[in-house]
């Protein structure tokens, strides 16, 4: 009996950088697909009530925009546990930070100022991030890489990229995550380590932003 012969499409499978870029295309796409889910599928306030829309909304006609908070804390959970970062207290840490840096994606892009995507991170941070923390985290910089496509601006497009980055400032910080059920202790941390001192957002605000759009 002869054997079949192996085919390329097999050999390079078994190939390990083959299998990694294949695994990085297929969380971008994941990524890519998700983030364009919750810009179209975004949640309106009119009135009190939360609807369903898709399509672009004048603000002035309709009040608030943002993202689904039920979608984008599920997309928290599951970004986090792919890169192994996942708590519950992550999870609320970065639904006050969205909630309160861009009211649940009512805003990407910062009005006259350089912040970017649902957390408001600046670029110069990201920067930082990676030359001066991801890079000596031994092996922590190739796992992020599987969310990273180096196109300029993806904070604020690549959904999955700026909860990874999100999460990651707050890996940096050594004192340890406040308790999920503890609103204001989320909330001076959040404006310790991500507002810092030199901020406009104050602690009230914070707890106030994180029941009004993510509870």
């Amino acid at each position: 009996m002869t054997e079949s012969p192996v085919t390329s499409t097999q050999q390079q499978d078994k190939n390990p950088v083959v299998r990694m870029l294949k695994m990085k295309l297929e969380r971008l796409a994941l990524s890519l697909l998700i983030s364009w889910m919750l810009v179209v599928l975004t949640v309106v306030n009119v009135s009190g009530k939360d609807i369903m829309i898709t399509g672009k909304v004048s603000p002035s006609r309709v009040g608030d925009r943002m993202v689904s908070k039920t979608q984008l804390r599920g997309l928290i959970r599951s970004v986090l546990k792919s890169v192994d970062l996942y708590s519950e207290d992550a999870v609320e840490l970065l639904m006050m930070t969205a909630a309160t840096e861009s009211k649940l994606g009512t805003y990407i892009k910062q009005v006259n100022g350089p912040a970017l995507g649902i957390f408001q991170m600046e670029p110069r941070t990201e920067d930082d991030l990676w030359e001066n923390y991801l890079r000596y985290k031994g092996g922590l910089d190739v796992t992020i890489d599987v969310y990273a496509t180096y196109l300029k601006g993806e904070l604020e497009w690549n959904m999955g990229y700026a909860i990874v980055m999100a999460r990651i400032h707050y890996l940096r910080v050594k004192e340890k995550l406040p308790d999920s059920g503890d609103k204001e202790a989320m909330a001076r941390y959040y404006k310790k380590y991500w507002n810092t001192p030199k901020g406009k957002a104050t602690v009230e605000k914070a707890i106030k932003d994180y029941e009004r759009y993510a509870v």
